[in-house]
């Protein structure tokens, strides 16, 4: 060709030359006169690979705690031409991100919190020559919460167990799967985990329950998954391991116990026709008790009642029954639990024919006093002067049903009181009177025994004697009195005393014996303790009358002094005005005298 200007030459390269590298061109140019110009020589590569993408984070198909992950894809060419990094683009759930890249990658700080669930990834890239890469996508999942349920399936809640228990537990988990679950009682700490398990087939746990103590408890099922992600269930059971409480008595109050000639034990009964009284529970957690047995003379029956009883509380039981006469007879109580403990009580009774020295004691005591005993520890001690002549002297017991009402809430009562006779009699000295209770009564009415105290029938109310003294050791209860009559146990549940108080039970009153206001009584309440205290009682004319208390140091609390009417001769006193005067001499050495009259009506 001629050549007249300067001239471009394009030299196509055929599309099936393979890719490599040092390709040269030769051109040489001639002119018209054939000279031959210098040959220049042209060096080129052919790139015809396309650039990968590998590398990438978080792993495909993977699952990551972290919701704002680093997402990053790494980039190669081999074909040589090198990555045109303004071509590199990353997009998140369709969405292009700001991405940094490089001619070795491309990366993204996710900084806005990823939702839970699966998110996908796709990066482009071309190389320099415009050869472009495969696609790629992948998808990762956030998982930053524990398993969506944990359910404690053994026991149910509300169960009542004991022993060595197994525990069972189903998880639901839709994300990177449960790794193991472990089982705590009461609280998630090391102290309290009971077992792990990491076997996915079922999760379970054996308890050993009698490691902890008797009453509810939590089970905590604590499930993690692959991440590290926890999610946990509880329910609450009730501990049983300790054997059901049972105390129970006749209501007719047997006498006993008595040792046979064979060493035999058991209690004589004066009536063949009874009544078991007892109170059951689950020692301090009341846990429901489920069945009480009561075998007589080995026939046993269930009682039926305690189906409708309130299994939350302690569970007091009555039945009637007729005792075999003449010869033993044992009874023996069986209380069982809902956890399936059980208790029995047993013991043995013979009717025999009433003994009435066992069931009333009478005595004559005279001037020179003395002391008159029961079977059953019942005792009054009357000093010397505390009569004027010989009296006979009575006591005996007086079941609840045949009691005057004893007021509600404040005061509860024992079911039996002594009656102490004549009951109208007033002693020109204090006398001691000493009364015994069971502790089957204590248990039965929920009573304290540092709570007991005293109490006489005025003839209108129950009255606190108030100066006694409860032996716990020996069962018995002691108070000085001036006065017979009847006479209970019961616990005091009223306000202590907080100020000074006096006033009579009966003014005026009419000792005629007719039963009716035969008698007053001085009521006293002492805020604090007294070293002295007397009561008196004079005419109008300032003669002495009748001495009721004389120097005696009191406690602080209820106390009482009963005037009869008579003298301090015995004689009975006529109608009119009295007067009497109380004085007390307090610990701390302050006093306090009171006047007033009382009318006596003939």
């Amino acid at each position: 060709m001629n050549i007249d200007e300067d001239l471009s030459i394009t030299v196509a390269v055929p599309s099936d030359t393979p890719q490599a590298t040092g390709y040269s061109v030769d051109v040489f140019c001639y002119d018209k006169a054939g000279n031959v110009g210098l040959a220049v020589v042209g060096i080129f590569n052919i790139d015809n690979t396309q650039p990968t993408i590998h590398g990438t984070l978080p792993v495909p198909n993977g699952f990551i705690s972290d919701a704002t992950p680093l997402l990053s894809a790494n980039f190669t060419d081999t074909g040589g031409s090198g990555i045109n990094v303004a071509t590199a683009v990353m997009t998140l759930d369709g969405e292009t991100v700001a991405s940094v890249a490089a001619t070795t990658g491309i990366h993204y700080d996710v900084t806005t919190p990823l939702a839970e669930g699966p998110h996908e990834v796709a990066v482009d890239v071309k190389d320099i020559v415009g050869n472009q890469a495969y696609q790629l996508n992948w998808t990762f999942t956030v998982d930053t919460e524990g398993p969506e349920t944990v359910t404690i399936i053994q026991p149910i809640s509300g169960a009542v167990v004991k022993g060595t228990i197994e525990i069972k537990a189903v998880v639901s988990e839709e994300g990177s799967g449960v790794a193991e679950v472990s089982f705590y009682h009461d609280s998630v700490t090391p102290a309290n985990l009971i077992a792990t398990d990491t076997t996915p087939s079922e999760w379970s746990a054996m308890w050993d329950t009698t490691a902890v103590s008797d009453g509810d408890h939590k089970i905590i099922a604590v499930a993690k998954d692959e991440l590290g992600n926890t999610s946990q269930g509880e329910i609450t059971v009730r501990v049983d391991n300790g054997e059901p409480f049972v105390i129970w008595s006749l209501l007719t109050l047997p006498f006993g116990p008595i040792t046979g000639a064979a060493g035999q034990v058991y209690y004589e009964v004066y009536t063949s026709d009874t009544e078991i009284q007892g109170i059951a529970s689950d020692s301090a957690t009341y846990v429901a008790i489920a069945g009480i047995d009561v075998a007589v003379a080995g026939i046993t029956r269930s009682l039926e009642s305690i189906i409708n009883v309130d299994k939350e509380k302690p569970f007091y039981f009555v039945q009637q029954y007729s005792l075999l006469t003449d010869e033993f007879t044992t009874i023996t109580v069986t209380v069982y639990d809902a956890a399936g403990n059980a208790t029995s009580q047993s013991m043995t009774f013979k009717y025999v024919v009433p003994d009435v020295e066992k069931l009333i004691v009478e005595k004559v005591i005279g001037g020179y006093g003395g002391t008159i005993s029961g079977a059953d520890g019942t005792e009054i001690v009357i000093p010397q002067g505390a009569l004027n002549r010989e009296t006979l002297i009575s006591l005996h017991l007086t079941p609840e049903e045949l009691l005057p009402t004893m007021w509600e809430g404040d005061v509860v009562c024992t079911p039996f009181a002594r009656v102490f006779g004549p009951e109208e009699l007033v002693f020109l000295k204090w006398v001691t009177i000493t009364i015994p209770y069971t502790q089957f009564w204590i248990d039965l009415k929920g009573l304290t025994e540092s709570k007991l105290a005293l109490f006489y029938w005025d003839g209108l109310r129950w009255q606190r004697v108030g100066n006694e003294t409860v032996d716990e050791s020996k069962n018995l209860i002691t108070a000085n009195v001036n006065h017979m009559g009847l006479f209970r146990i019961c616990q005091d549940n009223r306000d202590p005393v907080t100020e000074f108080d006096m006033y009579l039970t009966n003014n005026p009153f009419s000792p005629n014996g007719d039963g009716n206001r035969d008698h007053t009584v001085f009521v006293y309440e002492l805020d604090k303790d007294a070293t002295n205290v007397t009561i008196k009682v004079y005419d109008m004319a300032g003669d002495l009358v009748k001495v009721l208390a004389e120097g005696i140091g009191q406690g602080k609390g209820y106390h009482e002094a009963t005037w009869n009417g008579d003298n301090d001769f015995g004689n009975y006193v006529g109608s009119g005005i009295y007067v009497f005067k109380f004085y007390v001499k307090f610990t701390d050495g302050s006093t306090k005298t009171i006047l007033k009259p009382v009318g006596v009506i003939r």
